[in-house]
């Protein structure tokens, strides 16, 4: 039987992907979020790693950097680095 919040649930966030930097701006700019969360991930010198900011409401200034260290490219999935 499936789980019934998966019928019912809604998420809180919405997540967009922008082809273009122009189409990144203009996203930017009618965004009316309480929390502006942006990801990357890099493959560098054999090592991978992702980051994300965070923004509040208003900020000009980030909030808050997290850095993660995945493994090296040899060893890590494609998908994996991806996420």
């Amino acid at each position: 039987m499936p789980d019934p919040q998966t019928l019912t649930y809604k998420r809180k966030f919405t997540t967009t992907i922008t082809g273009s930097e122009e189409g990144s701006i203009k996203d930017e700019k009618k965004d009316s979020s309480d929390i502006r969360i942006y990801t990357d991930g890099l493959g560098y010198k054999g090592k991978v790693g992702t980051t994300a900011v965070l923004y509040g409401k208003g900020a000009n200034e980030l909030e808050k950097i997290l850095h993660y260290y995945l493994g090296s490219l040899t060893n890590t999935p494609p998908l994996r680095v991806r996420l």
